[in-house]
């Protein structure tokens, strides 16, 4: 009688951080079956993908656990799915103690995979406040089964950011008074994020500062104080008509200076990017610079890039380039530095190239997507999931279409 152990073997250190114990060490156990694992084993290391998959997204962390894991798990649990093979290597096994009954084995694979994703969760949310652990109220529906704790990371005197799942928002406290940015996507993360500020300061919110206009960073806006001031650049009022966000008080121009408390806080407009309407938060005396969804931490762009022109986004990262400051904080994934601006535009400006020329050399958007490839970027965030989009999202812009 064989045994066989799959071993999780994530595919960067970034996946699913360092403090990811079960997952690195996890164990899925199946009785060898012509060399194919049981249906357990197959459903369970695939819903295990699915949320580490999740904690790695860094822009809808639920998307693959609603629709990716409807669809992808079965089909895993059924098929045995590529995208679960490349995560697992198989080693022959031999227990000691053998199990005599088909029932204790499937309850060995049950019991062991349920570890493994308990695990899967206990590795996003290390590292969090202690009092995080606690049941949040009412989250979305799409959230309540994996509802990440919420935390605030200190950037510099005055300056932190507050992250729920792998949404974060910038706050900048002083004695007189706080200035919020994106109240993050449903009234729950946003009365959590207004109750993690209350714990730090009684200075009142003054104002909230919309990064851009996408819904799953802005809405919830009801939380906040009713006199607090909404703030967004002029080119998101098009896209507010008609949403579900809390009204914008003032639309600001191209670069506005807010006082708060007596610390300079600058709106700047630096061109499209990801978005029309996208600021970067900057605070001159701080050395920190924020902005959402248009630049992260050795992380592609995501899927087609959002309609976005790439000629215009590598503009608007030149733009955030000549700022004067150290600290890079993106709206997801980990805090960075100046020098992360610099590798998005350099990745930005390799991809446009290399689709440009394979265009001129008369190949379609399938032949560019079958044969490109990047390998200095291999290892970055969704590269082996949205690459392949990148591609799609370039091809447009160049081609007109």
């Amino acid at each position: 009688m064989r045994w066989d152990v799959l071993v999780w073997a994530p595919r960067s250190d970034e996946q699913l951080g360092s403090n990811f114990f079960f997952g690195r060490v996890g164990l899925l156990w199946s009785l060898a079956d012509e060399n194919r694992l049981s249906f357990f084993g197959k459903l369970w290391l695939a819903a295990f993908y699915e949320v580490g998959d999740a904690c790695e997204d860094q822009a809808n962390p639920f998307h693959d656990l609603t629709f990716g894991m409807a669809g992808e798990t079965i089909m895993g649990a059924v098929l045995w799915a590529p995208r679960s093979v490349k995560i697992a290597r198989r080693v022959s096994f031999s227990p000691s103690v053998g199990f005599s009954s088909p029932m204790i084995k499937r309850n060995a694979v049950v019991v062991a995979s349920l570890v493994v994703v308990g695990g899967a969760i206990l590795g996003c949310s290390a590292g969090t406040n202690p009092d995080a652990g606690a049941a949040p109220p009412a989250a979305a529906a799409t959230a309540a089964a994996v509802q990440l704790p919420a935390k605030v990371e200190r950037l510099a005197d005055n300056v932190y950011l507050f992250t729920q799942s792998t949404h974060r928002s910038l706050f900048v406290v002083t004695d007189e008074a706080v200035l919020a940015t994106d109240p993050q996507g449903s009234q729950a993360n946003a009365e959590r994020f207004v109750q993690a500020i209350g714990e730090m300061t009684e200075a009142p919110i003054r104002q909230v500062v919309y990064s851009h206009h996408h819904g799953d960073h802005i809405l919830g806006g009801a939380a906040f104080p009713a006199d607090a001031e909404f703030i967004a650049h002029r080119n998101a009022e098009a896209h507010l008509v008609g949403s579900e966000a809390r009204s914008v008080d003032r639309f600001v121009g191209d670069d506005e200076t807010i006082d708060v408390g007596g610390l300079q806080v600058r709106l700047i407009y630096p061109g499209a990017s990801e978005t029309d309407s996208s600021l970067i938060i900057f605070i001159p005396d701080r050395r920190v610079a924020f902005m959402v969804d248009a630049v992260a931490v050795r992380t592609l762009p995501w899927r087609t890039m959002d309609g976005a022109d790439p000629r215009d986004w590598i503009s608007a990262l030149e733009r955030l380039d000549e700022l004067d400051f150290d600290i890079l904080a993106p709206g997801h994934g980990p805090t960075g530095h100046k020098s992360d601006v610099r590798e998005n535009i350099i990745y930005l400006q390799t991809l446009v190239a290399a689709v440009q020329q394979r265009i001129d050399q008369g190949q379609t958007l399938e032949e560019i997507q079958n044969t490109l490839e990047l390998p200095d970027y291999a290892e970055w965030v969704r590269y082996d999931e949205h690459f392949k989009e990148n591609v799609q999202g370039v091809y447009r812009e160049l081609v007109g279409g």
